[in-house]
């Protein structure tokens, strides 16, 4: 009886550390949206926003003349990281405001010298930790 209970601890405390093991880190996050608006990947970036964050990224981008909403923004940001080689390194840094919010900068720094800083959220959902744009 002993090593049955043992047994199922060892599975449930496996099982408990795989999961915790399985979510991305608030800076991983930020990193991947980069490195997918560079590759053009629409899905990814997709995963990486809030639901409301697509949304609002879809309308501006529509109002803003690019064709597609939300595909369009992703393929001219693509186009131009392109442009400037891609994406040499990416640093982000993190402030905790409570459990399920962050604050995040990322300096990204291209092939060809160019270099960009900008700032967002991030909030943590029931699928882990995704951008939030509040604007």
């Amino acid at each position: 009886m002993v090593k049955r209970t043992t047994g199922l601890l060892l599975v449930l405390f496996l099982s408990v550390s795989m999961v915790s093991c399985g979510e991305r880190k608030p800076k991983e996050v930020v990193k991947d949206f980069y490195y997918s608006m560079c590759d053009g990947d629409v899905e990814a970036v997709s995963k990486d926003l809030t639901l409301r964050s697509q949304q609002l990224l879809d309308s501006f981008a529509k109002l803003s003349g690019y064709k597609g909403g939300l595909a369009g923004l992703v393929k001219e940001s693509s186009e131009q990281c392109k442009k400037w080689g891609g994406i040499n390194s990416i640093k982000v840094e993190t402030e905790k405001l409570n459990n399920s919010e962050m604050k995040w900068t990322a300096v990204v720094k291209y092939k060809n010298g160019k270099v960009t800083a900008d700032n967002g959220e991030l909030v943590k959902t029931d699928k882990g930790w995704k951008i939030d744009i509040k604007k």
